[in-house]
């Protein structure tokens, strides 16, 4: 397999200066995974060995890639200095082991299997000594690339902040993914110059490098939103936001129904049954999952949640790390704490809240002094529960 023959370098040891916290932006979490682990999971998917180069917070960093992938599939190379994408290349040069060498930065979460396999296909059948992402963005607020310029055939990537003048190639952004020969890696990456400005060693050096000794370079187009970077707070929103949406056209082709698409909250590692309608303002969380033909009415909150078929949650309920059977309605207005069961054929009345109790099946509760009973209940499982009120 064309994979076996590739090893994958992350770049992850950045200071997130632009997030303005105290803590790495490869922590924070989008749809519920921390950004880092949306680029290991995609590796290991692909079973692509991958070392990450870690540096500032790498604790942090290091904690949430084992919490994920307790099996040691990824391996840690400590960049004391953080001297630029190049040095942090050649931190990793002991752990080259692989024909091919794919270096990608640790804040691209939304790049999908099927553009990565592109790139390693074409490096691969072009025999080329270097490969990477162009995209193309006309907004002039995308700041923070650098473009890939081809001048007398001569192709060079330029750091935004060396940008002297105007280039016909305005809209040819660095993708910020490389896939290297091994043997032109050896040879080459540590002859990188540091620059003059910053101090700093750059990566994208090695594509003029190519170029000037007549090597092959491939490029693979790239849609700009599966390479955007995250900087900055704004960027985390719209990453998530993109995500969201990937993830909710998913269960809408599953035939899930969302009242207003827009405002609605899911993590990646919810399911939903087919038949079943989310209203507006739900927040599903973690490994919460709804059976088939449910309703969960506008502004509940489930997380890490499990709902059989045929069930109502009507609106501002709260379900936390708790089972509820078929054929249940919970009324408005009810928190269900951890450790609740709720058996097949119940209702739960409005203003409840059930702490880690177990309803047997076939009952009601509802609220009376303050305290909640359970009373025979004839089943519910020829309710309609078509409203979503």
């Amino acid at each position: 397999m064309i994979n076996d023959k590739v090893q994958a370098i992350i770049l992850a040891a950045g200071k997130s200066t632009r997030f303005n916290t105290d803590s790495s932006k490869l922590v924070e979490r989008i749809c519920g995974k921390e950004m880092i682990v949306h680029t290991t999971s995609l590796l290991k998917k692909m079973h692509i060995p991958t070392t990450l180069v870690v540096g500032h917070k790498k604790e942090l960093v290091e904690a949430a890639v084992k919490k994920h992938h307790p099996k040691g599939h990824f391996n840690f190379v400590h960049q004391t200095e953080q001297l630029g994408t190049g040095h942090a290349l050649q931190c990793t040069k002991q752990a080259w082991t692989k024909e091919h060498i794919l270096v990608m930065n640790g804040d691209t979460p939304l790049l999908s299997e099927d553009l990565l396999q592109r790139l390693i296909d074409k490096h691969v059948g072009t025999d080329a000594a270097m490969s990477f992402l162009v995209a193309h963005n006309v907004d002039p607020s995308i700041q923070g690339y650098g473009l890939v310029v081809n001048q007398n055939n001569q192709i060079k990537i330029i750091e935004e902040e060396h940008l002297e003048e105007e280039h016909d190639d305005l809209y040819n952004l660095n993708g910020g993914l490389y896939l290297l020969k091994r043997t032109f890696l050896e040879k080459y990456i540590d002859s990188l110059p540091r620059d003059k400005q910053s101090g700093e060693v750059y990566l994208t050096t090695l594509a003029e490098i190519a170029s000037d000794n007549g090597l092959t370079i491939s490029i693979v187009d790239a849609p700009f939103d599966e390479v955007r970077g995250v900087n900055t707070q704004r960027e985390l929103w719209v990453a998530e936001q993109i995500k969201r949406s990937q993830i909710i056209d998913y269960w809408m082709k599953q035939g899930v129904r969302f009242s207003a698409a827009q405002n609605v909250h899911l993590d990646e590692t919810v399911t939903i049954g087919n038949g079943t309608y989310i209203g507006n303002g739900v927040q599903l969380f973690g490994k919460t999952t709804i059976g088939k033909k449910c309703s969960i009415c506008a502004f509940n909150i489930l997380n890490n949640a499990k709902l059989g078929d045929n069930c109502l949650v009507r609106p501002h309920t709260i379900i936390k790390e708790s089972a509820i059977g078929d054929n249940c309605m919970i009324n408005s207005f009810t928190y269900i704490h951890e450790g609740s069961i709720i058996q097949n054929n119940c209702a739960v009345g409005s203003f409840n809240e059930i702490c880690g109790e177990i309803i047997s099946q076939n009952t009601k509760t509802s609220k009376k002094n303050e305290r909640t009973f359970v009373a025979a209940f004839k089943t519910c499982a020829d309710r309609s529960f078509s409203d979503t009120i």
